[in-house]
């Protein structure tokens, strides 16, 4: 019989293992992408034994079901993701190693030129070729515009291969992690281009058609319009001015910026009620809804967000009662990391499926309250918000305590306003150009509405400085959230039970600011100065030096900003983000220790950001015109200002902090710069800013020069500065060294290199290491470390 051949029965059990998953979850997807997550953090390198322990946990539980075939899918599922995730690790490690710094590579591409984005006379962009996609600058500007004749190129590149950066500073922007997740294997400085020929086919036939969308809405008379359509509809923020942008981030409403489930609904809810209205039946309906998102999908080039809301959609259309929505969630999340691992890595898979299991939480066990309690409409929102604040609080460091109530007001606003206007704006070639004059007068009043929500970011008294928080006190969190929802499952939410649960929420959060740890950080601000230091439980916080960019004349690209503008840019990006890090909301001292745009460029941003109490500069110096914006921001600012010289000292919670140079004024900018000593449970620390050789030598000769452990060396490496006598004077067992990767001066210089070597001391480079700190726990330390080791 055919029945009885061995294929045939495999086939069968085959086929009642796969009913026995699709009709019987309870739950056990989310529990099959719970243990995926576990499984690649655990591949990943410099993890915390942490989730060894908890895959251990789950591995355990997992074997302890009856359930046959559950255990084989989970079984086939690490195989796979594992299989995966070595070759893709084994791919980029082939291809970024092996052109690791190399020039005169040359490369076939193809290239869409309308993904080239243009800055100054320079363009940028991505290119594909078999093994992955590569990140191409320094294209020529005329070049790009003649490829844009077409929709898809092949080119042949040489150029320079770059290599890719761990993180400037603890838990900033990965490049390493962030081109992984994007399937990029390097970056390539591009210094001659061919043109091989056109692509023909499907895909440029397709790429043809989404760049003329493209260009049609480029031409919607409303400039302000364009650009928020393509930013909020079309995945498309270049164009979106910075300023905007910023303060999105500010006010939590960056998801509405990117495509994700609030967009995916709110389209495909407008989409029903339309067909709906044609008489067109509800089974109908979901088909072809899903249909033009799909179309949507490949438009706006798949966003991770908009996979994840547009697989859950389809999935809630397949005929399985017991696919909940938990179920429809991890198993599109266990697609995404089955296929692409490395989307771990990604900022944007991380919140779009955390919020989203957020949301689910609350929606799939809703607390129980007493109905007749005045103040149970606000138990929902309170609860949301904390974990909100909690998520993004992890990745942003500070947070807006308002984030739902702007995201709330925005969501109502986006739904009912700005979405309408924007597909009225679509619509604009069917109009009579006499018409077109209702665009400028809606563009004005979005103008305005975008000013209100930037004055609305800049109000500082609603951040919160929240710090990355560590792993236990995450996992601690995240066990209170899991005792009170149970606690609240079988219990009705009584107002004392949810005050301890804020009450330790809100302990927990704050961890930074109650944490016994003591750090001293040299923070990576490429070519400039920045140093951090404060005691437990931030009790003292002192900042020495804030970063900053050089402006020259005659520069293109950013150099055309203002020189107030760069380094407002400079310090968003780098300093503020490091301080926010630590948890640091305000300053008891500010140190300027020179005049020097590389040393200061970043203190107005600092004051305006943060609380500063005092502002130390040299006495003397308090004239040069560098300094004039600063001192009236510190009048505006009610901060106390002193003029320092040698022999002034204080003592800042256990932190002695000793003047010891300038003694008398120079001349020379750089030898009045302030020279101190950091001591600190027995740790001597020297920073000398940009002070030179005629200072070192004064030090010696006043016996000021005294054995240090850390010397944060003078003047960024450079040969005016670190004299063998005065190494030899001050034998330091670290010297570590402030300086931006491949900077015009060539710093550090190899002669300072070699006194440092002779001294038998560690070097350590901000770029090569990044930010490095020293770190002093309850009853520990002192522990270096630096950002890209750990």
């Amino acid at each position: 019989m055919l029945t009885d051949q061995p294929l045939v029965k495999g086939a069968g059990e085959l086929r009642k293992v796969c009913d026995a998953v699709l009709e019987k979850t309870n739950g056990q997807w989310f529990f099959f992408w719970l243990g995926q997550v576990l499984l690649l953090a655990c591949l990943q390198k410099g993890q915390s034994y942490v989730f060894m322990v908890l895959l251990l946990i789950w591995m355990f539980r997992l074997l302890w079901t009856k359930d046959k075939a559950w255990l084989v899918l989970a079984s086939l599922l690490f195989l796979l993701t594992s299989l995966n995730y070595f070759y893709q690790e084994k791919t980029y490690s082939y291809l970024s190693q092996g052109y690791h710094d190399q020039e005169n590579i040359c490369l076939d591409l193809k290239l869409d030129p309308h993904d080239i984005s243009v800055k100054g006379s320079r363009g940028y962009g991505l290119a594909h070729f078999p093994r992955g996609k590569i990140f191409l600058s320094h294209l020529d500007k005329d070049k790009i515009q003649e490829m844009k004749k077409a929709s898809l190129i092949r080119v042949r590149v040489k150029g320079e291969w770059k290599g890719v950066k761990g993180p400037e500073n603890f838990d900033s922007f990965d490049e390493q992690k962030f081109y992984k997740s994007q399937g990029l294997v390097g970056k390539l400085k591009v210094n001659e281009l061919e043109v091989l020929g056109e692509l023909l086919g499907l895909e440029a036939i397709l790429k043809s058609w989404k760049w003329k969308i493209y260009h049609y809405i480029e031409q919607v008379p409303g400039p302000f319009l364009s650009i928020l359509f393509q930013s909020f509809l079309l995945n498309d923020k270049s164009q979106l001015p910075e300023d905007f942008k910023r303060s999105f981030q500010q006010l939590g409403l960056m998801p509405f910026l990117a495509l994700s489930g609030f967009h995916v609904e709110v389209i495909a809810l407008e989409l029903r009620r339309l067909f709906y209205r044609l008489g067109i039946r509800r089974k109908r309906t979901e088909q072809v809804v899903l249909a033009l998102l799909l179309l949507y999908g490949s438009l706006v080039g798949w966003p991770i967000s908009m996979v994840r809301a547009v697989g859950m959609h389809a999935l809630s259309l397949l005929p399985i009662k017991s696919f909940t929505h938990f179920d429809r969630l991890a198993l599109m999340g266990g697609v995404i990391l089955l296929v692409k691992p490395f989307q771990l890595h990604s900022l944007s898979y991380i919140l779009s499926f955390a919020m989203t299991l957020i949301l689910i939480l609350l929606e799939e066990n809703p607390l129980r309250l007493d109905p007749h309690a005045y103040w149970k409409t606000l138990i929902p929102p309170c609860f949301l918000s904390i974990l909100t604040l909690f998520l993004t609080g992890q990745f942003f460091f500070r947070v807006n305590i308002l984030l739902m109530v702007w995201s709330a007001l925005f969501a109502v606003a986006f739904s009912y306003a700005l979405l309408p206007l924007l597909i009225f704006a679509s619509f604009y070639g069917l109009l009579d150009n006499r018409l077109w004059g209702i665009y400028s007068i809606v563009d004005r009043w979005l103008l305005i509405f975008f000013d209100q929500i930037k004055k609305i970011a800049d109000w500082p008294y609603a951040y919160w400085v929240m710090g990355k928080l560590p792993l236990c006190i995450d996992l601690l969190f995240l066990t209170v959230i899991l005792f009170f929802l149970v606690y609240w499952g079988k219990n009705r939410v009584r107002l004392s039970s949810f005050m301890s649960f804020f009450c330790l929420s809100f302990l927990l959060l704050n961890y930074n600011h109650w944490s016994l740890k003591a750090s001293m950080i040299m923070l990576n601000v490429h070519q400039g100065d920045a140093f951090l230091a404060y005691t437990p439980a931030k009790r003292k916080t002192v900042l020495i030096d804030t970063g900053g960019v050089l402006a020259y004349k005659g520069g293109s690209g950013e150099g055309a900003l203002s020189y107030e503008e760069l380094n407002r840019r400079h310090a968003n990006r780098y300093l503020l983000p490091a301080l926010f890090r630590e948890g640091i909301s305000r300053l008891d001292i500010l140190i300027l220790t020179h005049p020097d745009a590389d040393h200061i460029g970043g203190a107005l941003s600092v004051m305006e950001t943060l609380a500063v109490r005092e502002l130390w500069i040299s006495k003397g110096s308090e004239g040069d015109p560098n300094y004039r914006a600063i001192l009236d921001k510190a009048k505006e600012k009610a901060v106390l200002v002193r003029l320092l010289s040698s022999g002034q000292e204080v003592n800042l919670a256990g932190l002695d902090i000793k003047v010891i140079s300038p003694d008398r004024f120079y001349q020379e900018k750089n030898e009045q710069s302030i020279v101190s000593r950091f001591n600190y449970k027995g740790l001597r620390c020297l920073l000398m800013g940009d002070a030179g050789v005629e200072v070192e030598n004064n030090l010696i000769q006043k016996g000021q020069a005294g054995a240090v452990d850390i010397l944060k060396v003078g003047h960024h490496g450079s040969n005016s500065s670190s004299s063998q006598a005065f190494v030899d004077a001050i034998h330091p067992k670290e010297a570590w060294i402030s300086v931006g990767e491949n900077n015009r001066y060539g710093h550090p210089k190899q002669e300072v290199l070699e006194v440092l070597k002779k001294a038998n001391c560690r070097i350590r480079q901000t770029a090569k290491e990044g930010a490095v700190r020293i770190d002093w726990f309850a009853g520990m330390g002192p522990i270096v470390s630096n950002s890209r080791d750990r």
